[in-house]
């Protein structure tokens, strides 16, 4: 029991966004190669997408017991009164419909917004080089101790694929999706990266809640029969 509680803290502070890049990083890491916590894992997200259902069933029940007061009310009531309570009940309605709105447009985005970061893939760097060194060897170093500022200011003295892709591949880590998306987009589909670009790039619009961009490639990405990425697309696109 307490191994479990210790997994629902964290399962909680995954979702609430308060990982840190390392926690983050081996959260991610363990539900790629731990079936268990994988399992354990998708069974609380399950739970809480119940809990989320029966809170939107309730607010509609609300509504629309609400909407049966409202029918019943006009008719019994003076007209005097009439008028003050029918107020009362518009704004009751008006603060219902409201909440239902907003609560769906949060876990919505937020659900978005997690399912990229579950399917985003951790991205190693390139190896640095012992003997001579490398045009991308002080990048490398800087990126693999999370020190991005550093590394991004490198990379934009590089013109190249492989430094569009790791400056996208950062500023995805620092939470600035549309510069990442800038940088993603530049890939040609000749690149060595381009099908690690794409499914980012899917992941990216996914965050920013761009769901209609996402499915767009994820699409694309599941249809071509050699791509790397092409179960995962096909997982993601049945989950949003």
């Amino acid at each position: 029991m307490e191994q479990s509680f210790e997994h629902i803290e964290l399962f909680e502070a995954y979702h609430s966004k308060t990982l840190t890049g390392k926690e983050l990083l081996e959260f991610e890491a363990r539900l790629s190669y731990d079936q268990e916590f994988r399992e354990e894992f998708n069974r609380f997200q399950k739970l809480e997408e119940g809990i989320k259902q029966h809170f939107r069933g309730e607010l509609k029940n609300k509504l629309n017991q609400v909407d049966k007061e409202l029918k019943n009310d006009v008719i019994s009531i003076s007209p005097p009164k009439k008028a003050k309570k029918l107020c009362w009940i518009s704004a009751v309605a008006a603060s219902l419909i409201i909440g239902i709105f907003l609560f769906n447009f949060y876990y919505s985005e937020n659900n978005h917004s997690q399912l990229a970061q579950q399917y985003w893939p951790i991205e190693e760097g390139l190896p640095v080089k012992m003997s001579t060194k490398g045009i991308y060897d002080d990048v490398m170093n800087a990126y693999k101790q999370k020190q991005w500022q550093e590394a991004e200011d490198l990379l934009l003295t590089i013109n190249s694929d492989t430094a569009n892709y790791f400056l996208g591949v950062i500023n995805y880590q620092q939470q600035d999706y549309s510069t990442s998306i800038n940088y993603l987009e530049k890939i040609p589909t000749t690149s060595f990266w381009n099908e690690e670009s794409e499914f980012r790039l899917a992941l990216t619009y996914l965050s920013l809640n761009n769901v209609e961009e996402a499915k767009i490639m994820l699409i694309t990405i599941s249809g071509s029969p050699s791509n790397l990425y092409k179960e995962k697309a096909m997982e993601l696109l049945d989950k949003i």
